[in-house]
Order: structure tokens, then C-alpha cells, then sequence
């Protein structure tokens, strides 16, 4: 394609005074060297090349170019992707300050580790990190263990670069959090406990073992993230097995299991898809066909310190899916990342400290692409956020854990005792036994009195004013609800008591659904 856009141009020189082209849904590599010369050209349509790597800066050069659309040159890295999808004002900054401060090659990826309690997430990030075995104490029961509350961030090395890996929370009600940070440049590697796996399967059927250890994480990461590449598999605990060939068996149930909900999902998609056009399909059941887990994407492990070939395998992987990440940012805009990482003590930074600190990003092109790639987290359409720049994801998710936590009932009843008798917040007073009554009726309904968020959310560490318009944004607090004597909030997915049909004896309207999701039933707290 590329040969024969530039004999057509050469051989058919009036063609060089269009202003607007269309090559959009073609297989470039990188662009054609003949467009550089199409000098009176105003608008370029390269969308939906998914295989463009490279513009060309000669691009720039064209005095009346207008726009350029890249929309869905997912390939691109150079510039990146989520420069180009900015319009042809970012393309130009890229270039320009490329050529003013050099470039230093950045990976644009994370991973994020997925699965069940127990499977042995954070051990595993351990282990890749120390790459050594590297085990982490668990305990069901327990509630002074090493449980991951929401998510955890931490930097692997991976080949020559430093890879974050989100460490996501095994309970159901971290299910939220995925939506909150994964961008699609990300590896998913989902962790199953096989133990687990062969309990489940021995009590019921190997394929809601499988739905209830692997596909429900799976779902809800895809679904918030369509685009996301194809995961890896680790399966843990191959010690609590006799002997390898039992291993084995379990794993086959496993991977059959897999196979075989994978399929009716595709199924289920395929007539979901019929007549909705505007529906969005999950990218990785595109190919009717494609296994989703090749036996080079799934790795064993088990917890003796003797286990580590299993890492190196891992780390060479991810390095190998980190390749086509790795793209040129300018070192001008390396510096705005320093910035970040040095403000450890600020749960956020203020948009007019950065736009006073770094003049040279007047269109915010830089903030932006640090957004698109989950470096930070911006909220620019959102008035009430739109001054507030979260650097620090775990300082967000901090503030997330203060109303969803997996051992929640504790959680309030070690809040509640640390309050003092009386409690003020702001100009109100109230006895603690009327606080602990709007906690009990809140751990009951899901119904939340403003109050309580007030006296949940310090001044100094995240402001109330901070915290509600962020916990909005994510769908997790809505109203607010006015009523008297305070506004309350529901918190849809909190509320562990459901409230059955008499309900409606108390003027309660109750609506009852029936929910198709891709053949399952939605998690209970859904």
C-alpha cells in the first residue's frame, strides 16, 4: 500500500493539491513518505490503522495541515498513541520538544494481578521482585495478615525498565477498583489457587470453579477495559497436591473448564451483538477461534522457596509483552514525573501549581498523557475535580477502602470506638450512640447520612470536598439524596442485607430485573 500510494502521487502531480485524504482502515506500518508532499493538504484521516507504528515529523512541515485523525492507531509509539489521540496541537509538542531536550525510551505499560483471596497475588509480585520464592503470611481468619485492601503499586524490573504492577484486592468488593486505574496499556495475569480450584470443583462442577476462581475477575477486568490484550495464567499451590500427575488432571479440568465457558461466552456476545451495534465488544473474544490460554501464557508454581524457575519465566514474558510499550518521551516531559514522585506528602496537586511550575504545557498536553496512561489520575471534564491532579493512585484508594473494605463490620466497629463521646463535625454535635445508629443503619441499607463522611474524611489528609465529588465519579456514592435533618447518599454496592418483598409495606418502591450477564449470574453485591 505504502508503494503504491507514492507512485500514484509521483505519477499524477495535480493530485498533490488536495486538502483532505482518507486512508483510514489500511495496514501501514508508518506513513507514506509521498504524503509529506501533498503541501496543500488540510485534513488527514489515518483512523483505525491498527498496524501504524510511526508518523513522520515532515508531516509538520506541511504549512495548512489542520487535523490529523489517529483515532484507533493503537500501534503508534511514536509519537505515542495517547499523544496522538490528542489532535495535531499534542503532535506538534511531542516533536517539538523531542528535538529541543532528546528523548529517554519509557515503558507505558503495567500489569495488573488479578484473582481470588488466597490465590497468592502479592506473593507472587514478591517473588518477581526479590526473584527469589518469596511467600506472603495469609490468613482467612486473620485480621493482622498481609489481606490487600483495594490494590497495592509496585515496581518490578523488567529487562532495563521499572514495571508497576497493580497487587488488586481478592475480595468481590475490589471489583470496583479495576475500572478506577486500568488503562489498556496493560498485562493481566490472573492467579488461581489450585487447592482452591480442586475443592471447588470436588463439592460442585469444574466449570463454576472455574467461573467463581477465574472468569468473574476476568469479566469484570475486561469489561471495564475492552481493549486489553490477552492475560497470563499462574496457578499456585502445586505443593498441596500428592504428586504431579494429580496436579495435572486438576489443571486439565481447569483449562477445559476455561475453554468451554470461554466458548459459550463468545456465543452469548454473538447474539448479544446482533442489532446493537453500539455495543461494546470485549476485543480479546474477536477471533472466534483464538485460544485465550496458550500453554506459553500459563505458569506453575508452588510455595517452597525451591519453586523459582517459574519466575524468570514470568519476567521474561512480561519483558517480551512490554516490548511494543516501551516508546521516546521527551526529557522534558520526564521532568513533570519527577515532580510527581517527589510531592510524597500531598494527597493531590493542584492544576495551577503544575500549569505555574511547567508554563511550557499551556494545552496541557503532557498532564494529559500522563492520565491516558495511568500515571495519574485527572479528572478534566469534571468541574468540581478538574483542579485536583491524583499522583498518587494509592492515597485515592486509601480514601476508597474508608467505605469498601472486605472485613467492613470490623473495619466500622474499630472507627466507632475511637471516636470520643461527643462528636463534632463542623458546627453539629452528636451523642457517639446516635453516630453508631447511622452506622448500623448504613451497614444494613447502604443508605450513608452525610455526617458520617464528614467525620470520615480528615482536612488534612482528603478533604470531604475532595472525597465526595471523587467517590461520585467512580459510581460509587450517589445522591446526594436531600432529606432531613442531613443529605444522605445510597452506596450501591455496599449494602450486604437485601431488602426483600416486605419492603414495600413501608412505602419502599422495590424493581426487580433479571440481568443477562454473558450467561451468569452478576456478583451479589451487583
Amino acid at each position: 500500500m505504502n508503494v503504491f500510494i507514492t507512485l500514484y502521487l509521483s505519477r499524477f502531480s495535480n493530485l498533490k493539491a488536495l486538502r483532505s485524504i482518507d486512508v483510514g482502515s489500511n495496514y501501514f506500518t508508518s506513513l507514506p513518505a509521498a504524503m509529506t508532499t501533498l503541501h496543500e493538504l488540510r485534513k488527514l484521516n489515518l483512523s483505525r490503522n491498527s498496524n501504524l507504528k510511526s508518523l513522520d515529523p515532515c508531516l509538520l512541515l506541511l504549512p495548512h495541515l489542520e487535523e490529523v485523525d489517529c483515532e484507533g492507531c493503537t500501534s503508534l509509539i511514536s509519537p505515542p498513541y495517547e499523544v496522538c489521540m490528542q489532535g495535531l496541537q499534542a503532535i506538534r509538542k511531542y516533536y517539538t520538544d523531542l528535538e529541543q531536550s532528546g528523548g529517554k525510551k519509557l515503558p507505558i505499560v503495567s500489569a495488573a494481578v488479578i484473582g481470588s483471596r488466597m490465590a497468592g497475588k502479592t506473593s507472587l509480585i514478591n517473588s518477581l521482585n526479590s526473584k527469589r520464592r518469596q511467600l506472603t503470611y495469609r490468613s482467612k481468619e486473620g485480621t493482622d495478615d498481609d489481606t490487600t485492601e483495594v490494590f497495592k503499586i509496585a515496581d518490578v524490573t523488567v529487562g532495563d525498565s521499572q514495571l508497576k504492577v497493580f497487587d488488586f484486592g481478592g475480595d468481590r468488593v475490589y471489583h470496583m477498583a479495576y475500572h478506577m486505574t486500568i488503562r489498556s496499556n496493560c498485562i493481566p495475569i490472573i492467579v488461581v489457587n489450585m487447592e482452591d480450584f480442586a475443592k471447588l470443583s470436588t463439592s460442585g462442577d469444574c466449570n463454576e470453579a472455574a467461573r467463581v476462581l477465574v472468569i468473574d475477575y476476568m469479566l469484570h477486568l475486561y469489561t471495564s477495559s475492552p481493549h486489553l490484550g490477552p492475560p497470563l495464567l499462574v496457578l499456585t499451590h502445586r505443593d498441596k497436591f500428592a504428586d504431579v500427575d494429580t496436579f495435572n488432571v486438576c489443571k486439565t479440568q481447569l483449562l477445559t473448564a476455561l475453554r468451554c465457558l470461554i466458548s459459550d461466552m463468545r456465543q452469548k456476545e454473538k447474539l448479544l451483538l446482533k442489532g446493537a451495534s453500539k455495543m461494546t465488544k470485549i476485543a480479546l473474544f474477536a477471533e472466534p477461534n483464538a485460544e485465550i490460554f496458550p500453554a506459553s501464557d500459563i505458569f506453575v508454581s508452588g510455595d517452597t522457596v525451591d519453586s523459582i524457575e517459574f519466575v524468570f519465566q514470568i519476567l521474561d514474558m512480561l519483558q517480551t509483552r512490554a516490548g511494543p510499550f516501551l516508546v521516546v518521551i521527551p526529557k522534558l516531559w520526564e521532568l513533570l514525573l519527577i515532580f510527581f514522585d517527589q510531592m510524597v506528602d500531598s494527597p493531590y496537586i493542584l492544576l495551577t501549581e503544575i500549569v505555574k511550575k511547567f508554563p511550557g504545557d499551556a494545552n496541557l498536553t503532557v498532564l494529559r498523557y500522563m492520565h491516558y496512561i495511568g500515571r495519574i489520575l485527572w479528572f478534566e471534564h469534571e468541574s468540581t475535580l478538574r483542579n485536583f491532579v491524583f499522583h498518587r493512585l494509592t492515597v485515592v484508594t486509601d480514601a476508597v477502602s474508608l467505605l469498601f473494605h472486605h472485613r467492613s463490620e470490623e473495619k466500622w466497629d474499630s472507627h466507632t470506638r475511637s471516636l470520643p463521646n461527643l462528636i463534632s463535625v463542623g458546627c453539629e454535635t452528636i451523642p457517639k450512640l446516635k453516630y453508631e445508629k447511622m452506622v448500623s443503619n448504613f451497614l444494613c441499607s447502604g443508605v450513608l447520612d452525610d455526617l458520617i463522611l464528614k467525620c470520615l474524611y480528615n482536612p488534612q489528609t482528603f478533604p470531604y470536598e475532595v472525597a465526595v465529588p471523587l467517590l461520585r465519579t467512580f459510581k460509587l456514592l450517589c445522591g446526594p439524596i436531600h432529606t432531613a435533618p442531613r443529605s444522605t447518599y445510597i452506596i450501591p454496592y455496599f449494602s450486604s442485607n437485601f431488602l426483600d418483598l416486605k419492603s414495600k409495606e413501608d412505602e419502599f418502591l422495590q424493581l426487580q430485573i433479571d440481568i443477562d450477564f454473558f450467561g451468569f449470574s452478576p456478583p451479589s453485591y451487583a
